[in-house]
């Protein structure tokens, strides 16, 4: 995963569909206090399809993330494929970080009670010099510990990455990073889904117009929507 958050900054498709959204949201609460927002957190992607359009509107969105997906369509369809941008996030959802870095560090413990063990039997002045123990578990610390290290230097650089990754999107950086990661896979899946039911609508408005237009077409509509 290091070295991979870095795909989110880069995201040219991401940031234009952020920037999107808060023109959007600007213009609806005008001059109201939350109007003239430089930004909003990201669990307000999730939020776009509870702003309902009563009755919805000429262009049937239901709601503000329809209507986004209408307007992703319509104007920036580049931006509707911005996951291929972000390869690695969905994958990212999926791990717990906090258990990562917590088996880590007790790997780290774990090797630090040996060596503190092995150290305490090396100055014993009665042991059992015929004793392979510490023959054998020398030779094991020998063998892990640039492991362990290794594991231990990856783990505090993946922990700082993180934070600042949440830092650069506003986020609070206790945000649990699977749950930062899963609001833009939950946003994706949910675009992708407007935009289908959008097409949907279109499609059964089409017919509905066209059925207005050829009479005889009204009884072949109402069998193909009742199935």
């Amino acid at each position: 995963m290091e070295g991979r958050f870095d795909e989110l900054r880069r995201s040219k498709r991401f940031a234009r569909i952020l920037e999107l959204i808060l023109a959007i949201g600007n213009y609806l609460n005008g001059s109201s206090f939350r109007g003239g927002a430089y930004g909003f957190q990201l669990d307000a992607l999730l939020m776009l399809k509870e702003v309902k359009s009563k009755g919805g509107n000429e262009l049937g969105a239901a709601s503000l993330l329809h209507y986004l997906a209408h307007l992703l369509n319509k104007d920036h369809r580049d931006l509707l494929t911005f996951m291929d941008e972000l390869p690695h996030v969905e994958a990212a959802a999926r791990v717990s970080f906090s258990a990562l870095l917590s088996s880590t560090s007790s790997l780290v413990q774990g090797l630090q009670n040996v060596k503190n063990e092995v150290r305490t039997l090396s100055n014993m002045k009665n042991r059992d010099p015929k004793d392979r123990f510490l023959i054998v578990m020398n030779n094991f610390v020998k063998r892990a510990d640039p492991t362990v290290s290794s594991l231990q230097e990856l783990a505090s650089r993946l922990e700082q990455e993180l934070q600042e990754l949440l830092i650069y999107f506003g986020e609070d950086p206790a945000t649990k990073p699977e749950d930062f990661f899963s609001i833009i896979v939950s946003f994706s899946s949910a675009l992708a889904k407007a935009q289908k039911e959008n097409e949907a609508e279109q499609q059964k408005r089409s017919a509905a117009l066209a059925a207005k237009q050829h009479p005889q077409l009204q009884l072949q509509q109402a069998l193909i929507f009742r199935q």
